[in-house]
């Protein structure tokens, strides 16, 4: 049990060091929103990372040994690396290069490496792990 924790907890680094932006580079935050973002390359047969951003809230869905854990983080976009998460621009801007994401513990920033309407890069600037996604494939 212990190792699924440390699994889980890896993985949570991971994804929000994960989430940002691509270099001198200004994307819409209407790319990112309301799509399921599924995390590449993840070779774990009972093991799936998926987030989806709102106006205001990162959520991210882990799915392990048939359980789901769920974390919902306030972010916004950023035309610089913000070390320290700003509440007056969640919900307010629009368009950047970074997304400043702030957990329970810390504040993470993401550079948007790649961002289109199916697939996306972020770089987490701290431990320069750069994640990929893919939107999910519509199951209706």
């Amino acid at each position: 049990m212990n190792t699924n924790f440390k699994l889980i907890a890896l993985f949570i680094c991971i994804i929000i060091s994960s989430i940002i932006s691509a270099q001198n580079c200004n994307y819409s935050i209407e790319l990112l929103k309301n799509k399921k973002w599924v995390v590449q390359g993840i070779e774990e047969k009972d093991f799936s990372t998926t987030c989806k951003y709102d106006d205001s809230n990162l959520i991210t869905i882990f799915k392990y040994e048939g359980k789901e854990y769920t974390i919902v983080d306030p972010y916004y976009l950023s035309e610089n690396q913000d070390t320290e998460f700003d509440e007056s621009k969640v919900n307010t801007v629009n368009h950047g290069t970074f997304i400043i994401q702030k957990s329970a513990t810390d504040v993470f920033v993401f550079q948007i490496v790649h961002l289109s309407e199916s697939t996306m890069s972020l770089k987490n600037m701290s431990s320069n792990v750069v994640v990929n996604y893919a939107v999910e494939a519509d199951q209706s």
